[in-house]
């Protein structure tokens, strides 16, 4: 099937029976053959649906991390502009205490 579940035999007999003519008319299904092909259908639904909800619970897991991960590279992008104004205050002291310290 469309979701991963394997075609029921029921559907595949329907299925070859509407493919073939007796006397021109098509093949028409037991009332057996309707609720089995019904319960697989069932069945497919539930699990698309199931599938959906945890694709769904995935996502939002994803966009919370996503969200988490772009506040931490903002942080640390705040931090290394913070840390490269720091350095260049101390590269310039430096260079006074030199000066200073050649002058002595």
């Amino acid at each position: 099937g469309e979701f991963g579940t394997p075609r029921s035999r029921v559907d595949q007999s329907i299925l070859s029976r509407n493919m073939s003519y007796r006397r021109n008319k098509p093949y028409s299904p037991t009332r057996e053959e309707l609720v089995e092909r019904n319960q697989t259908l069932v069945k497919e639904v539930r699990f698309a649906d199931q599938t959906c909800v945890e694709l769904s619970e995935r996502k939002k897991f994803y966009k919370n991390q996503v969200g988490q991960y772009r506040r931490d590279v903002k942080a640390a992008n705040d931090e290394n502009v913070s840390l490269r104004g720091e350095n260049l205050q101390l590269v310039q002291d430096n260079a006074k205490l030199k000066v200073l310290v050649e002058s002595l």
